[in-house]
Order: C-alpha cells, then sequence, then structure tokens
C-alpha cells in the first residue's frame, strides 16, 4: 500500500490507501511511477523500481540473465531455448501478454514423449517427421545429450548416443533391419526385406558389410545418409560389380538384377532376385547358375555324373552342400587346379620338362600366378594356350 495526504484546514493527516495489486501490476503503471515500489513480483530484486528507469527496467534488473545457481535455474543464457513463446535470442520480447503474467513460460515436451506406444506423441515419431534434424535436442540436451540445460540426459536410454545406427534402426544385434525406421519388421516391406539373410551370412555365403550395397556414412549428418528422401540408396559395391556386370536395383519392383552375387559371376543365368522374396529359395544352388553352368556360358562341358567337386572342391562338396561360404560368392571361380590337366602336364602330352626351382606354370603368368590363382580368366580354356 501508499501512504496517501490530505488538507483537513488545521492539520495534515495521513492514512493508508489499499491497492489491488494485480497479477503484473499493470494497471498501476502511473502509481509505479510517482511513488516507486518494492519487492513485487514484476521486480523481485529491485530494492526501489521505477519503469521510468530504463536500466531498471532492462533484462537482468529484475533477474538474472540467468538467474543465479541458487535459485536452481539452469546456467545459460540462451533464453529463447526454453522461453521461445516469451523472447527471442536477442533477448527482445516478443509476447509482452506473456512476460510478467504469473506464470513461467516454458517450452516442455507433449504427454508420451518417451514411450514408444504413444505413437504420435513419441519423440522418435516427431524427430523422424522433422527429418532426422535433432538440432533442437541438442539445443536443450547438450551437444553431447548429456543433459545440457535441462539437466534431463538422453543417455539415460541411449548409453552410446541417440545418433547411433540402432536407434533408428536395426536392433542390439546390428544395424541393419528390422526394425526399419518406422518400426517395421515385416519382409515383404522393402526397407526390410531380405537385410538379415545377407548381413548375418550363412553356408551359402558370408556375412556382407553394409558397404557392398550402400554408402556407408561416417557421421549421423552426412548429406548421404540424411538427404531428405527417408530411402537408403542402393549403390552397390565391388562384389557386386565383379566381372564387368552393371548391377541395378528397381524400386518399383523391389528386385535386384544383373549383380554377381546373384548373377552367377562368370558362369551365371544373369537372374534378377526379388528383396522382398524372403525364404523362396532365391539363393539356392541353381538359381544362379546352373548345375552345371550351360555351355553357352562357356563353362565346360561336364559329363553326365560328374560332380561339382570334382573341379571345385574348395566350395561344395559331393552333395552340392557349400563347404567354405567365404569362398563362395567371393569374386573369383575357386577351382581346383590339376584336375583337367596334371601340374605339370605328363611329358607324353608333349609338356616340355620343368626346370628345377622354376614355378610349374611360370611360362602362363597371364592366366595363372605361382599360388595357382587365375590373373585372367578369360584366358583360362579360351581354346589357346596363352604364355
Amino acid at each position: 500500500m501508499r501512504r496517501a495526504t490530505r488538507n483537513t484546514g488545521s492539520a495534515t493527516t495521513r492514512r493508508a490507501i489499499p491497492l489491488a495489486w494485480s497479477t503484473a501490476a499493470a494497471g498501476l503503471f502511473w502509481a509505479l511511477v510517482l511513488a516507486g515500489c518494492s519487492d513485487l513480483q514484476d521486480h523481485p530484486t529491485a530494492t526501489v523500481a521505477v519503469l521510468t528507469d530504463p536500466v531498471q527496467t532492462a533484462c537482468g534488473a529484475c533477474h538474472g540473465l540467468p538467474p543465479g545457481p541458487e535459485t536452481g535455474h539452469p546456467q545459460s543464457d540462451e533464453c529463447q531455448v526454453c522461453h521461445g513463446a516469451v523472447v527471442d535470442d536477442s533477448l527482445r520480447i516478443t509476447t509482452p501478454a506473456l512476460h510478467r503474467d504469473g506464470q513461467v513460460q516454458v517450452f516442455s515436451h507433449p504427454e508420451g514423449w518417451i514411450n514408444p506406444a504413444a505413437k504420435e506423441s513419441f519423440h522418435g515419431e516427431s524427430i523422424r517427421k522433422a527429418g532426422w534434424d535433432m538440432a533442437g535436442c541438442r539445443a536443450c540436451h547438450g551437444t553431447d545429450y548429456a543433459g545440457g540445460l535441462t539437466g534431463s540426459s538422453c543417455l539415460t536410454c541411449h548409453p552410446a548416443t541417440p545418433e547411433g545406427c540402432t536407434v533408428c534402426h536395426g536392433s542390439a544385434a546390428g544395424s541393419a533391419p528390422p526394425e526399419d525406421t518406422h518400426g517395421n519388421t515385416d519382409t515383404q516391406f522393402a526397407s526390410v526385406g531380405a537385410h538379415q539373410a545377407h548381413v548375418q551370412g550363412g553356408t551359402v555365403g558370408r556375412a556382407f558389410a553394409c558397404r557392398e550395397c550402400h554408402v556407408t556414412p561416417t557421421r549421423f549428418g552426412d548429406p548421404a545418409h540424411l538427404d531428405g528422401d527417408g530411402r537408403a540408396e542402393v549403390t552397390f559395391g565391388d562384389l557386386a560389380r565383379t566381372g564387368g556386370r552393371t548391377p541395378q536395383y528397381d524400386p518399383a519392383t523391389a528386385t535386384c538384377s544383373d549383380a554377381h552375387c546373384h548373377a552367377g559371376g562368370r558362369f551365371g543365368t544373369g537372374t534378377a532376385v526379388g528383396w522382398t522374396t524372403v525364404g523362396t529359395g532365391a539363393g539356392s544352388c541353381g538359381t544362379c547358375h546352373g548345375i552345371p553352368p550351360a555351355p553357352e556360358t562357356g563353362h565346360p562341358t561336364v559329363p553326365s555324373g560328374v560332380s561339382c567337386a570334382i573341379c571345385h572342391a574348395t566350395v561344395v562338396d559331393e552333395r552340392l552342400a557349400i563347404v567354405s561360404s567365404d569362398l563362395h560368392l567371393n569374386g573369383q571361380t575357386d577351382a581346383t587346379c590339376g584336375t583337367c590337366h596334371g601340374l605339370p602336364p605328363a611329358l607324353e602330352t608333349g609338356h616340355p620338362p620343368m626346370i628345377k626351382n622354376v614355378a610349374w606354370c611360370a611360362c602362363h603368368g597371364s592366366v595363372v600366378d605361382a599360388q595357382y590363382r587365375f590373373v585372367d580368366e578369360s584366358l583360362h580354356r579360351n581354346g589357346s594356350v596363352d604364355f
């Protein structure tokens, strides 16, 4: 309240006049100008605050920038991060009606923010809709997501980092789906498909790295990783291009074509294979190349009843079971040299005798190396002897 005076003629008397302060004291502007005020909500740190004083009414006169640590307030001067409805990043009050209205206007997440069952209000869905832009998360929770202004750490649920591969897709076992970025697990979704069949490997082939089909990002914000189209582009690596193949992935039909892996290599059928047809035998023996490959592929004619193991014993046995998944689908034809001709061929064939300490195949360096690995398969079994 304030003291008012009244002249009664013979003496001056004083009496108390009660003033009904509004929450923001806005209606008493002139009373405050004339009389000053103290210990009001509007100016809790000012002993005497006069609204016409530009120093005392500037930001920071009533509360610290930020309020001191003893108040429990986070220690950051970026007021707009939490109080964006009231102030901008230049500390200009954008909504006067919300400033000094008796409430602290603080941004808060909706109910269900950390509950995956909440679907639309779950934070993962919100981040996905924002194009995986996590700048807002870092503004409040810190660049390391350890709490920042809020004191609430994202690392409680994401111990390594919220930007880890398995946070958005994959599982604890690895980053390849399922799940995809929408939570799908069915292989009928192209975003799930045959990922596990490729990255886990098995009896038919070894486990393949992500780079065999995709450009692997080095960090979360790589342009090739977050390019805005919500799709993981299929680029194909060296293995799929072996032998001059030109692999293609058709997203409309979810099929791969002319990839060395399924086209059967040099003697293959060139088969296109469905990415979402998991469990239908797309990788079975005979689907990528014939058993044996047809003569038109350039493969030697194999007499009836002769097993693949005769020439490819390091890869397959007589029952056509793969004995080395590392050698199958490795980009080269692994054959057992010496099955078709001796090492070296016998003298009665007309082959010259070998010179001591000279590798048996040293004369044919354009075709095979000292470990009997093909240098150029096209020169082997081409109808001529290449030196």
